[in-house]
């Protein structure tokens, strides 16, 4: 005969099913330390590094349209200005090489 903790006598068959119990207990609290609010902790610190990627981009496009020369053509400029107002845009402007080209006369 086994007891429990509080020392009453349990039948073998019953102690196993404790035991079975308490590690698929154990087993879940395993699975659920690398869960945060519903979504695996590998995914939040992708999302977070994508963030972080974003806004460096954006940050980088606006360093490069105070390092523009604003003469004709206006092209470069006019991208990088929008990419301020539209952050998506300047997110992924930040990380592109925008030159002015001169206009072909026919």
């Amino acid at each position: 005969m086994f007891h429990d903790d509080d020392g009453r006598f349990i039948t073998p068959r019953v102690a196993s099913r404790l035991a079975a119990r308490a590690a698929k207990r154990d087993v879940s609290r395993k699975k659920r330390r690398n869960w945060v609010g519903g979504c695996s902790t590998l995914v939040l610190a992708l999302f977070a590094a994508l963030v972080i990627a974003a806004i460096a981009g954006w940050v980088m496009n606006i360093v490069a349209l105070c390092n523009c020369d604003f003469k004709e053509p206006y092209r470069t400029e006019a991208l990088r200005g929008i990419g301020i107002i539209v952050a998506p845009m300047g997110a992924v402007e930040g990380y592109m090489d925008l030159e002015d080209v001169e206009p072909t006369k026919p």
